[in-house]
């Protein structure tokens, strides 16, 4: 009941009051038995207008309480919708942020993608190119697995293709392992021509040689164990196989160089070309693997630096491979 409300029924109690007064005193003049209804009529109007305001002020309070309450739930209503904003800020940054993330992600799932495409082809190609070797060399004996530390199908390909539409007489590998086996196995095809591989490691050495007896390449190919010694190259000493272990070998047709490993020494292979030059014959062709390395990208420049009969192209192998021919008679290195 708002005060106004509260006021006009006061008033009207009030002038209710005062007739009912008036009215008794005027009556009392006339005769005492209507006094007496009047005095019992003005009790009863002076307790119903009591009672009335008892009323008005608990009605007054309870809407002062309902005042306070609805004012407390509007001021609760407010906190809250700065809490939900507040939240709601919270969230729409961690959806901002993993947006950010989400696009990197996307970037990186990418990358991925394009990667396993390009392994997926390097697959392939390894596949066919060891279909064609079986084809080419044809084995009667299960072969380790190509890939890894092992030379990859696409350059055993190469060499086996190289020896067979190059007839050579003397192969050099520089390095032992799969590659000295199928090149015996391509000149045991050609029924002429020998293998010689250099090995650093002796258990190595004695399984790529119990290799070219199971197959029974032994006539063409054959491992020899030379250590690595210091040698100067110029005027830098690096760690080569023992150059005694070459005495006898002269007029190389075809040098793979896969060896030494890359953790024996910066640009290991270096050596091949200034140890070997001066037996090489004149048509000679040079095969490097792991020719995508810095090292070995590093060690043709140098070479064709320094041995200016030579050219050079690049074959987009898995781990790639530089092949090089002399197209000059050879008269030793530039000076």
């Amino acid at each position: 009941m708002s005060p106004q409300v509260r006021r006009r029924s006061a008033l009207g109690a009030a002038a209710a009051l005062t007739g009912a007064l008036s009215g008794g005193i005027l009556l009392a003049f006339h005769a005492p038995a209507v006094a007496v209804i009047l005095g019992v009529l003005l009790s009863l109007a002076l307790g119903a207008a009591l009672a009335f305001l008892v009323l008005a002020q608990r009605a007054q309070g309870r809407l002062n309480a309902l005042l306070r309450a609805e004012a407390q739930a509007q001021a609760a209503d407010r906190e809250r919708s700065a809490a939900e904003r507040a939240a709601l800020s919270q969230q729409l940054a961690r959806v901002t942020g993993m947006l950010d993330q989400g696009a990197v992600s996307r970037a990186d799932l990418r990358k991925m993608e394009q990667r396993l495409v390009r392994s997926a082809g390097d697959d392939e190609a390894q596949v066919e190119a060891y279909l064609q070797l079986l084809h080419l060399a044809q084995p009667v004996r299960a072969l380790p697995r190509a890939r890894g530390w092992a030379a990859s199908p696409d350059l055993l390909l190469t060499l086996v293709d190289t020896v067979l539409s190059r007839k050579p007489r003397l192969v050099v590998d520089i390095g032992s392992g799969l590659s000295t086996v199928w090149e015996g196995l391509a000149l045991r095809g050609l029924g002429s021509g020998r293998v010689v591989a250099l090995e650093h490691d002796e258990s190595f050495a004695a399984e790529t040689t119990a290799l070219i007896e199971r197959h029974e390449v032994s006539a063409h190919a054959s491992v020899r164990v030379a250590a690595l010694k210091p040698m100067l190259v110029d005027g830098r000493e690096m760690l080569w196989y023992d150059t005694a272990a070459l005495d006898d070998l002269h007029d190389i047709d075809l040098l793979v160089v896969d060896g030494p490993p890359g953790d024996t020494g910066e640009m290991a292979r270096l050596p091949a070309l200034p140890a070997l030059w001066d037996r090489l014959a004149a048509d000679a062709v040079i095969i490097l693997d792991d020719a995508n390395r810095d090292d070995e990208i590093a060690i043709v420049e140098r070479w064709l630096a320094t041995y200016p009969q030579l050219s050079a192209r690049r074959l987009p192998h898995e781990k790639g491979a530089a092949v090089l021919t002399r197209t000059q008679p050879a008269t030793g290195p530039s000076t």
